[in-house]
């Protein structure tokens, strides 16, 4: 039940201004109004009589007073100017409601004017839904005659089958007949992008192979087969060419230095820098300085008297190449530096550099050395008597002379 308004009383007490006398003033309040059957949203049959009973009251008017009025939504006013019992109990019975979900509202008014009033809800139903024998939606099929919905019209045993997700025809299938509907049942209708649903070999999910026909329905023949050029270089994996998907690489590409086989020929970057032509482990790009020569690269043995630069540092092991007047062959331990070599002195210097090849660097009495006193007691003072030329002090010696004993420390 919806009640939407309540009994109540409201005085209004006033002092008056002069005498100091109470006066009472009653305000009017709307009729209260209370459905109490049938029950919310109960369900009759079309024809069917339904009782509806009510309570209605009113603070300052009798029951009999009260104007009463029936309507439903669907079905517009049922009945007007009707009154309740003297206890407030009214009711009321029809079986013309039409067919639907009703809003029945009834409303009471007082003498003053004031409207109280309540509402609910019942469904009124055809019978002939639940008949089989009856055609309902009065296509001139039952459901015993085999019309699969009696509700619509248009769905019959001999209606057009169309495209619209419906058995409009009653024969157990959807949209047979049309693009709508799987022929070939390989789980894709010419709507889905099947172009021959007359083959399940043939769909938008279909593995595409070389046999001439668009199986995948793409629109393209044989794509990602071996007859077909993926890349659009004018070469098939079929005619050669060992990666379609990139149209530099084919047959008659030009190899380049860039690690691919470009031309498909099974070498990479054959006649280029990149390329080991000797087969000695090196190409020119890793240092082989005669890659026609496989006893020439970076790793090769240094050869005398072969007049060749066998390990292609630079440098001919036969030629005085920094015109010291020796060669690596003769003993020059670096001949790129003129001032190295078996005959230079050797000197003192931040590097260690071994200036005379002797296999030493910084070698006692080298150029550029100091004295340095022996320190036997290890006080830090040094010994005149016993000295060092040397680029560093070595163990046991100092810098300084100032030990007048150095068998005593202190």
């Amino acid at each position: 039940m919806h009640p939407t308004n309540s009994l109540f009383f409201a005085a209004c007490f006033a002092l008056g201004c002069s005498g100091g006398e109470k006066s009472i003033a009653i305000i009017n309040t709307a009729p209260a109004v209370s459905l109490e059957s049938p029950e919310e949203g109960e369900i009759f049959d079309e024809g069917e009589v339904v009782t509806f009973v009510a309570l209605v009251e009113d603070s300052e008017s009798d029951p009999d007073e009260l104007d009463l009025e029936w309507t439903s939504d669907l079905d517009g006013l049922l009945s007007e100017l009707t009154r309740p019992s003297d206890d407030g109990q009214t009711t009321f019975a029809t079986a013309a409601l039409s067919e639907g979900l009703h809003t029945i509202t009834l409303k009471a008014t007082d003498p003053r004017g004031k409207i109280g009033s309540d509402y609910m809800t019942v469904g009124i139903e055809n019978d002939c839904l639940a008949d089989p024998d009856c055609d309902f939606d009065e296509d001139t099929y039952t459901e015993e005659d085999g019309d699969c919905n009696d509700d619509d019209s248009s769905i019959h045993p001999d209606a057009e089958e169309v495209d619209n997700g419906v058995d409009d025809n009653c024969d157990g299938f959807i949209d047979e007949g049309t693009d709508a509907f799987d022929d070939d049942g390989d789980g894709y209708t010419e709507n889905q992008g099947d172009c021959d649903d007359e083959d399940a070999d043939i769909s938008p999910v279909a593995e595409e192979v070389a046999d001439g026909i668009d199986n995948n329905c793409d629109l393209t023949i044989d794509e990602g087969t071996d007859v077909y050029d993926d890349d659009g270089d004018g070469f098939t994996e079929e005619e050669g060419d060992c990666n379609d998907d990139d149209s530099s690489i084919h047959p008659e590409a030009a190899e380049i230095d860039n690690d691919v086989d470009d031309n498909c020929d099974g070498f990479i970057d054959e006649g280029t820098d990149e390329y080991d032509d000797d087969g000695d482990g090196f190409s020119e790009d890793e240092g082989d300085c005669d890659d026609y020569d496989d006893t020439v690269h970076p790793d090769a043995e240094e050869v005398c008297d072969d007049d060749i630069d066998n390990d292609c540092d630079g440098v001919n092991p036969d030629e005085d190449a920094d015109e010291d007047g020796w060669s690596s062959c003769e003993g020059d331990c670096n001949d790129a530096d003129e001032g190295i070599s078996p005959d230079a002195a050797e000197v003192c210097d931040v590097l260690d550099v071994d200036e005379n090849c002797n296999g030493v660097s910084e070698e006692l009495g080298a150029t550029g050395g100091e004295i340095f006193y022996a320190d036997d007691d290890d006080d830090g003072f040094g010994d005149s008597d016993f000295t060092i030329d040397a680029c560093e002090a070595p163990a046991g010696y100092v810098s300084n002379d100032d030990d007048c004993d150095d068998s005593l420390p202190g």
